[in-house]
Parts: structure tokens; sequence; C-alpha cells
């Protein structure tokens, strides 16, 4: 019903379709951020000769939380698609970031997050890990993980997005 309002009245469709770039763009780079922050902080404790399992897994589960809330926001993109079905060149940067931000969501839950979840509900001491153990765990954490690399693409699609024409039909937009 709401979207239904929304799609009747251009220029705030257009005003709304702008909300979400933006909003979906900054997810996107906290998103990216994030990822990349994570996986250096874990690949430099693995380092330390003294880490312990449940050190690594204390450092590790903080991240959960943080993705989910980015990604319940990147479904955001979601809603670009809907709403924001206009012709015009935005419209294919918008369907390519989303396409591009699903095809991470697949390749994520297949490869991913198993690794991860099953590090997390693994038993880890209170020892130090030896070399042979905190290459296990990087290997079963991923911490190679290039995903953070697409979101950049996607926040760089969105960037490319915000500036493209919204609406052609709506007075005081640009051509």
């Amino acid at each position: 019903m709401i979207v239904g309002l929304i799609r009747k009245n251009d220029v705030v469709a257009a005003w709304f379709e702008d909300v979400l770039v933006v909003l979906g763009a900054t997810a996107v780079a906290f998103a990216a951020s994030g990822g990349v922050m994570a996986l250096l902080m874990l690949a430099g404790a693995l380092e330390s000769s003294t880490l312990t399992g449940e050190t690594l897994l204390k450092l590790f589960l903080p991240t959960i939380p943080f993705y989910i809330v980015a990604n319940a926001a990147l479904e955001l993109l979601t809603g670009l698609l809907f709403i924001g079905w206009r012709a015009g060149k935005r419209r294919i940067f918008i369907i390519g970031a989303a396409a591009l931000y699903f095809l991470l969501r697949v390749w994520t839950y297949l490869t991913f997050v198993p690794s991860r979840m099953g590090f997390a509900e693994a038993g880890h001491t209170s020892t130090p890990l030896t070399e042979a153990e905190r290459q296990q765990a990087y290997t079963e954490l991923m911490l190679d993980d290039p995903r953070w690399i697409v979101l950049l693409v996607i926040f760089g699609i969105l960037v490319l997005a915000m500036h493209l024409p919204r609406l052609r039909s709506v007075g005081r937009l640009p051509e």
C-alpha cells in the first residue's frame, strides 16, 4: 500500500529512490570496511605466539551481529528494484548492483557461512595455538576472503547511480 502511494507520485518516488540508493551505498561501504578490518584484525591476531583458540573465537564472534545488521540494510537493494523501476541508465546500475549483491549472498551462504560457523561451534582451548592450529584457523575462518572487493564494486556502481538522473519527466530534476 505504501509502495503504491510512493510510486503514484513521481516526485516522491524519485526522492525515495535517491534515499534508497544513498542508504544502499552507505551500507555497502560499512560492510566492505568492516570486512577488511575484521580480516586484518584476525590475521594480525593469528601472528601472535600466545593467541589461544578461545581468544580467537572471542575476536571473531562479535563480527557476526555486525554483518547481520549490515546485510539487513543491504536488503534495501531489493526495494530499489521494485520502487526504482524506471527507464534509463540508472535502472541498469541499480539492477547490476542488486544482482552482484544477490550473487555475493549466495556465495557467502554456500562457502563462508558453513566454514565460519563450524569454527564458532568447535571447542577451543585456553592454551596457545600451535603454528599448525593457527594455519588451520586461518583456513577455517577463510581470512583470504575476497568478498570485500565485490562489495567495493557494488559501492562504486551505487555511487555512479547516485550521479545519474532520477526521472526526466519530473520538473526540477536533471535531464
